[in-house]
């Protein structure tokens, strides 16, 4: 209902062009053009590659939530998530990310949390920073605890983020999280991955004894 209201501030006209996703749901640039060179009659959803922790991870699951729209003034409010919810592709190739957890610093991912409509996951481990660095450095999906595949180069690092060093995290597959805030130090790498340092007897039903601080 927001993303409608604010959308009616720009004077959208029949025919103009919508992208209707997430802030966290981004066409490439490529994407970008491919949209405006392939409209929709009416609406497609697009193809996104879902990573997680940068571009250079991704986890297993397909991403199709984000949508293209051809606006008309018979578009209403309620008919976004229904354009969301649905799937109607007309591409074979991935045009978009969706990287739900990318961030370079342990607040964020602790704040996203706090402030995440699933708040099932504001919540000891989800929002420790422990859990956070090791669920990042062992490169599972976070916060579910999936491992992730090394992303076999679906887009050009050019397309995906500009020349600029703040963003770089975004493509490096070595980056890490400050280790400093953790329960860990630097010896502990080597090792940390392993089966003996998984903080779950029994995946988010039960959690090793060592680990229940809260």
């Amino acid at each position: 209902m927001k993303l409608w209201h604010h959308l009616q501030k720009f004077y959208p006209k029949d025919g103009d062009l919508v992208l209707i996703s997430d802030v966290d749901e981004i066409p490439t640039r490529k994407g970008m053009e491919y949209m405006l060179e392939h409209p929709p009659i009416y609406y497609y959803t697009i193809h996104a590659v879902y990573n997680t922790i940068n571009f250079m991870y991704k986890t297993p699951e397909k991403w199709h939530k984000s949508t293209l729209l051809r606006y008309n003034s018979q578009v209403k409010a309620k008919d976004f998530q229904t354009f969301r919810d649905e799937v109607v592709i007309n591409l074979t190739e991935p045009v978009a990310t969706h990287c739900t957890c990318c961030f370079n610093d342990l607040d964020n991912y602790t704040r996203k949390y706090k402030s995440f409509s699933h708040q099932e996951l504001n919540r000891h481990p989800f929002i420790n920073e422990s859990y956070v660095f090791r669920s990042h450095y062992c490169r599972k999906s976070y916060p579910f605890d999936i491992k992730l595949t090394r992303d076999m180069k679906n887009f050009y690092d050019e397309d995906l983020i500009p020349d600029d060093p703040r963003l770089e995290f975004l493509i490096n597959p070595k980056f890490k999280l400050d280790i400093s805030r953790t329960i860990y130090k630097e010896e502990d790498l080597k090792d940390l991955c392993n089966e003996e340092n998984d903080w779950w007897e029994e995946k988010f039903v039960r959690l090793k004894p060592k680990y229940q601080l809260q």
